[in-house]
């Protein structure tokens, strides 16, 4: 059985224009953000101590890093074999669950509108 078969059609058509867009946006940036990934792996990788500074240049709330962190989402690494090499995050791998975390919050709040309208008749 198909996502789509489980769900009305109005839950994935009912998103408003305006958030199909910036969504659209961000996942062409998230693909801008790939293919410097594959040119360049080196310029993926943020330090633990740099990552503050860069979730404030995306525009990025660092509580919400956490949280997507904790959820398994986001996974860090060390950047070389020994134990005080820097602690390391895939600028991809931020952005792809910040993505994730925004479609989501999209689609059910989308679909939460939707029911309370039905609801109210």
């Amino acid at each position: 059985m198909s996502l789509e078969g489980d769900l009305p059609q109005r839950y994935i058509v009912g998103l408003k224009a305006s958030d199909v867009k910036r969504l659209v946006m961000e996942a062409v940036s998230l693909g801008v953000m790939q293919a410097v990934k594959a040119y360049e792996p080196a310029a993926d990788w943020v330090r633990k101590k740099d990552l503050l500074e860069w979730l404030k240049i995306v525009g990025a709330d660092y509580s919400d890093f956490r949280r997507l962190e904790k959820a398994g989402l986001v996974r860090c690494k060390r950047s070389g074999d020994s134990e005080r090499s820097p602690i390391v995050y895939s600028k991809v791998d931020v952005m792809e669950a910040f993505l994730t975390r925004k479609l989501c919050a999209t689609i059910f709040s989308s679909a939460r509108d939707e029911l309370a309208q039905i609801g109210d008749k």
